[in-house]
C-alpha cells in the first residue's frame, strides 16, 4: 500500500521533520516493513490558490533518492503540500516498465486540483468506461488515475467533494454489480481502500474509506505508533494548537501513518471525510461521515 502525507498551514511548518527527519517520517515509512517496501516512486506537490501546483515526481525508490527527496522537501512551500510514496498495485497486469512510467506517479493534477490515492480499484478498465468525456484525460495506465478522473467527473455535477465522492462510490459499486460472476470471483472485492488526499489550492480534503474491519496495523516497528489500529485508518494532527479543537491552530497535517511519533494524533476513521481550510490565519477543520 502507498503512504500519504498532507499539510495545510498559514505559516511555515517543519515539513522536514514530518517527511525526512523524524523516526516515523514518510521517508522512514518507506522501508519500515520488509514485505511492504515503498519502492515504486514518489511525488511531492506544493499548492496555493490561483497558482499552478509545483510538482516533483520520480519513478525511483525514495530511499535510494534521499538527496533528491530532501531537496524537494526543502523547496516545498504551502499553504498546502501533498506527498505520496508508492508501492504499486497492478490490477491492469502491466509489465513493470509500464507500471512505473512517470505518468503513473502521484500526485495527479488537473487544473487547480491535486490528488493522491492509497488503495486499489479492482476493476479499473470497466470503471474507465463510466467516465464519459473524462476518459480522454487519462495520461497513464493506473487504477488510481481512473479513480481520480471519476472523482473529477462527479465534481462537475456535484456541489461538494463529499457529494462527488458518494457518487463515485455508487458508480464503482454499480460497475462491480454489473461485472460477470467469474470476474467477481477472481478479484474478490470492488476496491481495497479509497483513501485519498485532495486539494483545490484553497482547501485540503482527506478521505478514509475502506469499508469495515481490516487487520490491526503492523506499524509497531516503533513503540510510538502503538496501540494497534485498523491497518488503513488515517490520522491527523493540529499544529501549534491544543487538544482536539482547531481554534488557534495555524496548521494541520494528515497522513496514512503518524509522521512524527509524538503529539495528539486524532484518528480519521473509516467512512470519514476531513475538510480543512484557513480562516484568519487559523485552521478550520471539519469531519463528516461518508
Amino acid at each position: 500500500m502507498c503512504r500519504l502525507f498532507g499539510s495545510i498551514s498559514s505559516g511555515p511548518l517543519d515539513l522536514e521533520s514530518h517527511l525526512v527527519r523524524s523516526e516515523t517520517s514518510l521517508l522512514a515509512q518507506s522501508t519500515a516493513f520488509a514485505k511492504k517496501i515503498q519502492k515504486d516512486g514518489w511525488g511531492l506537490a506544493s499548492c496555493k490558490s490561483g497558482s499552478k501546483p509545483e510538482m516533483v515526481l520520480s519513478t525511483g525508490a525514495i530511499f535510494e533518492e534521499k538527496k533528491e527527496f530532501n531537496a524537494a522537501v526543502t523547496k516545498a512551500s504551502g499553504p498546502i503540500v501533498i506527498g505520496h510514496i508508492r508501492e504499486a498495485s497492478n490490477p491492469m497486469n502491466l509489465p513493470r516498465d509500464k507500471l512505473l512510467r512517470i505518468e503513473n506517479q502521484q500526485p495527479f493534477t488537473w487544473k487547480n486540483w491535486v490528488f493522491a490515492h492509497n488503495g486499489t480499484l479492482k476493476l479499473p478498465a470497466e470503471t474507465l468506461r463510466a467516465l464519459g468525456k473524462y476518459q480522454k484525460n487519462m495520461k497513464g495506465q493506473n487504477d488510481s488515475e481512473v479513480f481520480f478522473w471519476l472523482l473529477m467527473s462527479q465534481l462537475g455535477k456535484a456541489g461538494s467533494v463529499k457529494q462527488a465522492l458518494e457518487s463515485s462510490v455508487k458508480i464503482i459499486m454499480n460497475v462491480w454489480e454489473d461485472a460477470p460472476a467469474e470476474k467477481k470471483a477472481e478479484v474478490k472485492l470492488p476496491y481495497v481502500s479509497l483513501n485519498f488526499l485532495l486539494t483545490d489550492g484553497k482547501k485540503l480534503y482527506a478521505a478514509c474509506k475502506y469499508d469495515g474491519y481490516r487487520p490491526k496495523t503492523r506499524d509497531n516497528w516503533l513503540i510510538a505508533v502503538r496501540p494497534p489500529r485498523p491497518l488503513l485508518e488515517m490520522c491527523y494532527r493540529l499544529e501549534k494548537g491544543a487538544g482536539r479543537e482547531a481554534q488557534g491552530a495555524r496548521g494541520l497535517v494528515v497522513a496514512s501513518e503518524r509522521t512524527e511519533p509524538d503529539g495528539n494524533w486524532i484518528p480519521l476513521h473509516d467512512g470519514s471525510l476531513l475538510e480543512a481550510s484557513l480562516e484568519g490565519g487559523a485552521v478550520k477543520v471539519g469531519v463528516e461521515k461518508i
